[in-house]
Formats: C-alpha cells, sequence, structure tokens
C-alpha cells in the first residue's frame, strides 16, 4: 500500500515539473492555480483516479503529439497510472508499463537537458522494483536541475525503499535546506507528510544500525 501511495507521489511530482507553458490548453483555469491546487490538495495524494481525471481533463479535446515534449510526458504519465491501477487489480499491466517506458524514453530523446523524462523514466523502474534504476535516473533529473527539492524527494523515496535509509537522510538535509525557502510548501499539508515520511526512516534507519 505504501509503495502505490509513493508511485502516486512520483506521478504528481512529474506535473509539478512540466513547465507551465504545458498547461496552456486548460482554458477555465490559470496554470499557477492549476499548478497550486493539485499540489495543495491531498486527494491526488490518494486517489490515483483522481490524477488520471486530471489527465485526461488536460487531454480533453486535445490530440497528443508523441513528437511534442509536454505530450510524451502527459502519454507516459497516463501509462503509468494505468499500469498501476491494472496492478492493483490483479490485471495485466505490461503493455502500459511498456508504453511508459517509451514515452519517458522519446521525452528524453525530445529534450535530454530536462529532468522530465529521466523522473518519469525513474519511476517506471520503481515500479517494476528495480531502485537501482530508478535512483539512477532521477540522480540525472538532480544533476539537471540541482535546486528543485521535489527530486530529492523522489530519491529520498527510493533510497526509503531500497533501504538505504542513511543516503536518504543524507538527501533529506540538502533537501531541507531548499524547502525553508519555499514559503508555500512550508507547514502546508504535503509538508506535513514528508516531516511524517522522515520521521518513519529516521525509525527505520535507528532499527536497522
Amino acid at each position: 500500500m505504501m509503495k502505490n501511495k509513493i508511485l502516486s507521489i512520483a506521478i504528481i511530482l512529474l506535473f509539478c515539473l512540466m513547465s507551465k507553458e504545458s498547461f496552456s490548453r486548460e482554458k477555465d483555469i490559470s496554470p499557477d492555480d492549476y499548478l497550486n491546487g493539485l499540489m495543495q490538495d491531498k486527494r491526488f495524494q490518494k486517489h490515483l483516479d483522481t490524477v488520471k481525471m486530471e489527465v485526461r481533463r488536460l487531454n480533453d479535446n486535445t490530440t497528443l503529439n508523441p513528437e511534442m515534449f509536454e505530450d510524451t510526458l502527459l502519454l507516459g504519465i497516463n501509462s503509468l497510472a494505468d499500469a498501476i491501477a491494472k496492478k492493483d487489480l490483479g490485471g495485466n499491466y505490461t503493455k502500459d508499463i511498456e508504453l511508459a517506458f517509451q514515452y519517458f524514453q522519446k521525452a528524453i530523446e525530445i529534450k535530454p537537458n530536462k529532468p522530465d523524462g529521466f523522473a518519469g523514466l525513474s519511476s517506471v523502474f520503481s515500479f517494476n522494483d528495480d531502485y537501482e534504476l530508478a535512483i539512477e535516473n532521477i540522480l540525472k533529473a538532480i544533476e539537471i536541475k540541482t535546486d528543485d527539492f521535489r527530486l530529492m524527494l523522489q530519491l529520498i523515496n527510493y533510497y526509503e525503499q531500497s533501504g538505504n535509509y542513511n543516503l536518504a537522510l543524507e538527501w533529506w538535509n540538502k533537501a531541507e535546506k531548499l524547502i525553508a525557502s519555499e514559503s508555500s510548501f512550508v507547514n502546508s499539508n504535503e509538508h506535513k507528510e514528508v516531516l511524517k515520511m522522515i520521521e518513519e526512516i529516521r525509525n527505520k534507519s535507528k532499527t536497522k544500525y
């Protein structure tokens, strides 16, 4: 259950990484308001169907072009969400996770200097329990965008899942410094959830070592 929550959060993080211009097809709400609402609403951390609904809402009356960077990311996110939903129901998700992999790879080919594709690819590897490659790809994303604490939180999740609690806490020290300057994030519901996660990692670290 915890792993599914982490994967859902990873999907949300991908939305946040996408440039505001990628939401220009949204007609009834500004990109800033959309992103702020997305991150503040705890439903997006708990209900995968809600995340998928938002993807579909962005896609309404729009033909996505897999040759376009933002469209490819949306296709990858949607495929990953489909894979998670089918896995939860005991269905066959092989095609969906393969599509997610292909779309995120394509995003990297289109814009290798953007972190989004690498972050998406890391989520695919995490889904497949391949945390070594998940970590490798999220680190590539962080190399591109070194001041993004959300990418670091994704990395912390992977280190926790792979049992590398000390490394998770090392990266938390870096992320925490960046978070301190984000007034809109500090003391938010999401921030409180992150602090709970860190406390759990500290407890696991004490037990392990």
